[in-house]
């Protein structure tokens, strides 16, 4: 095993190099990201563009939130970003949804009209095909904290947080594709 030495040389390392990714290497991304085109980001693979700059998708609620201009490219920049969040979240936790599922069915397996009729509640709720109480309480308490418990507290903007369909609703073709 390592000796207390070892861990605490490589407790260092991980610090240090922590520090030179918030401090450097996400706001300068952040900073690059936000003179993107329109037509560029529209046309980016957000977690290739992170991967290869050496940020991980976690990060992109703190990526999110340098960037702080108010012109179009920026506006674009942070919608980009809110999408890619919204995609991988609501994959999540329809992934989620269905092992809950298939532990409910025990030593069965949800017969294909079940678990399709599942994934259609499912994009019925995400798409608010149906405006019920379930879909306000989706739409304004569980995804913003599924997003925040992701991404960071820094994830949402405060009007983000109270009106996150609002937000994303010209983008939720694209969301649930």
């Amino acid at each position: 095993g390592q000796s207390y030495t070892d861990r605490h040389e490589h407790n260092d390392r991980l610090r240090k190099a922590t520090r030179i990714l918030v401090e450097k290497l996400i706001p300068a991304f952040a900073e690059e990201f936000s003179k993107k085109s329109v037509e560029e980001l529209q046309r980016i693979h957000v977690s290739e563009e992170l991967h290869r700059n050496g940020i991980n998708v976690r990060h992109v609620g703190l990526v999110r939130s340098l960037i702080k201009g108010k012109d179009t490219s920026a506006d674009q920049a942070r919608r980009t970003l809110l999408v890619t969040m919204c995609e991988r979240t609501l994959k999540n936790v329809l992934r989620r949804e269905m092992r809950m599922e298939l532990a409910r069915h025990e030593n069965t397996q949800p017969s294909d009209h079940e678990s399709r009729a599942m994934v259609v509640d499912f994009l019925n709720l995400v798409t608010r095909a149906h405006q019920t109480d379930q879909t306000h309480n989706f739409w304004g308490t569980e995804l913003p904290f599924e997003l925040k418990l992701r991404f960071g507290p820094k994830a949402l903007s405060i009007e983000e947080q109270h009106n996150l369909f609002g937000a994303v609703r010209h983008d939720i073709v694209s969301i649930v594709k």
